[in-house]
């Protein structure tokens, strides 16, 4: 019996994304941050990507970070994908690298 690797995990992961057009997504972001804020925001430019670092995304907008009910911070952004659909999610910055994001309806 043979295991996939992360790297096979990936790229699969990927292959999938690029042929269909996923509705509510869970994926990571590479958002660094900057300065003296330890908050890792996203700007333009940033990528969503697969755990193991495979493009997914690159963001287009992004907004001012929000502070949600249980004293984290949030980040809503506009990502296009690399499979050319456009997707709006939320960045969850205080609670890992993750984010959630959907297709915008056109």
């Amino acid at each position: 019996m043979t295991t996939m690797t992360n790297k096979q995990r990936s790229a699969d992961e990927v292959a999938a994304f690029m042929n269909d057009t996923p509705g509510p997504y869970f994926a990571y972001h590479n958002a660094k941050s900057s300065g003296l804020d330890p908050v890792r925001r996203l700007h333009h430019g940033d990528d969503i990507t697969t755990w193991t670092g495979d493009r997914l995304a690159r963001v287009i907008e992004t907004n001012q970070p929000w502070r949600d009910n249980f004293d984290g911070i949030r980040q809503n952004f506009r990502a296009r994908g690399i499979n050319g659909v456009t997707y709006s999610g939320t960045a969850y910055l205080t609670a890992g690298d993750y984010v959630r994001m959907r297709p915008v309806k056109s």
